[in-house]
């Protein structure tokens, strides 16, 4: 026995695609072109990341970079200084104060 789907039905599923098939065309992708655009032309960006680990608390950073070659991380452990141009990075402890 063969089902056949009624006319209307397939008509409204074919213009509900094809309205769909615009409309996410057109805005997301330039959104997307956009940030691109915007990240590859940012001179400084921040982030924040948390790493779980099984049976441990989380461990929280902050970062900041700063083009061309900076970067400070901020931790539970201290902050850390990187200069990748020169090669260099230093280290803060707050709680010791060295």
């Amino acid at each position: 026995m063969k089902y056949k789907v009624p006319h209307g039905i397939a008509a409204t599923v074919v213009v509900a695609c094809v309205i769909w098939l615009i409309q996410s065309a057109s805005t997301p992708a330039l959104a997307l072109d956009l940030l691109i655009q915007k990240l590859m032309q940012a001179k400084s960006a921040r982030y924040e990341t948390i790493v779980t680990v099984d049976r441990h608390s989380p461990q929280r950073t902050k970062g900041f970079y700063l083009e061309p070659a900076h970067m400070r991380e901020e931790s539970d452990v201290g902050i850390t200084i990187f200069d990748w141009a020169a090669g260099k990075s230093v280290t803060l402890d707050p709680k010791t104060k060295r």
